[in-house]
């Protein structure tokens, strides 16, 4: 079966996204540190949230291409149809050589991330797609065809079902670390009665909200991938 989505170069659209959060914590500390005044702290914060959503805008038009998603009996293949120097750019996966794969959510729920694991160490291929209908539908497929192909054959290695990072002990424990450093901030803000620290705190458990609200998401999106349900 073949579907159509739309693939984000993975490593630019990290750049970016790291180079946007480091600013912004930037601004922040160095905001928090000095005292400067609320009014030009909140124009700080304004700018670099207008700066986050210019790059936002600029990922999306810059660095997404459509690719054909083709998923077989025993392999599936992400292909892009765009010619680069006369040639296609095709990744052909064979389901006998792989030994796990990760589907997760992204970006706020706005993308899947999907990684691919192989037996002979070579290094993983990723790829962040955005979530549309025919999206879902292609993971779903790809997921449907891989415990088909583990329940084919007693024999043979199975192909594992990586779970994402924020349903994992690692992932648990950032958000408790994350929560910890809440509390902290709470109790400073009681004893130093600071606006900058009130605002920091504003902007972590924000933080802390939508990590917990990926954790969910990707645990009900594992849920679904580990029962072969629709992920529409």
């Amino acid at each position: 079966m073949k579907f159509n989505c739309v693939l984000f170069n993975q490593e630019k659209f990290l750049f970016l996204v790291f180079s946007t959060i480091t600013i912004m914590f930037s601004i922040i500390l160095l905001a928090s540190y000095f005292h400067v005044p609320m009014f030009i702290f909140l124009t700080l914060l304004l700018g670099t949230i207008l700066l986050i959503i210019f790059f936002k805008v600029y990922v999306e038009k810059k660095f997404k291409k459509e690719v054909c998603f083709e998923v077989n009996e025993n392999s599936f293949i992400i292909k892009d149809e765009k010619l680069i120097n006369d040639t296609i750019t095709i990744n052909n996966f064979i389901y006998s050589s792989l030994s796990g794969y990760k589907i997760s959510i992204a970006g706020n729920s706005i993308y899947y991330y999907l990684k691919i694991y192989f037996k002979d160490g070579r290094k993983k291929s990723s790829f962040l797609l955005i979530k549309t209908n025919e999206c879902s539908e292609a993971l779903e497929s790809l997921n449907l065809k891989i415990l088909k192909y583990n329940k084919a054959d007693s024999n043979i290695e199975k192909i594992k079902l990586i779970p994402g990072f924020y349903t994992t002990e690692k992932g648990l424990w950032l958000i408790r670390t994350c929560v910890a450093i809440l509390i902290f901030a709470v109790i400073r803000l009681f004893i130093y009665q600071s606006k900058s620290s009130l605002m920091s705190i504003l902007i972590l458990f924000a933080s802390v909200a939508q990590i917990y609200g990926t954790r969910r998401s990707q645990f009900f999106l594992y849920s679904k991938l580990i029962n072969g349900e629709p992920l529409t």
